[in-house]
């Protein structure tokens, strides 16, 4: 995993809205598959999980 450094609440506020808003937009990935493989599997079950449970997709069968 990266060393991508934690931005505190503290941090954020001695920044002006334009750099905050420019930090945010560095972070943002539209490419996934830039994103760690292990993190993404956890978020797909994750979400297919909620989206079952909230009956938004049916659940496979067993």
């Amino acid at each position: 995993m990266d060393n991508k450094r934690i931005w505190t609440a503290a941090d954020l506020e001695v920044l002006s809205p334009d750099d905050r808003q420019r930090l945010f937009n560095a972070q943002v990935v539209s490419d996934l598959s830039t994103v760690d493989p292990v993190f993404l599997g956890r978020v797909r079950a994750k979400s297919k999980t909620l989206l079952e449970a909230r009956e938004v997709i049916e659940p496979e069968p067993q």
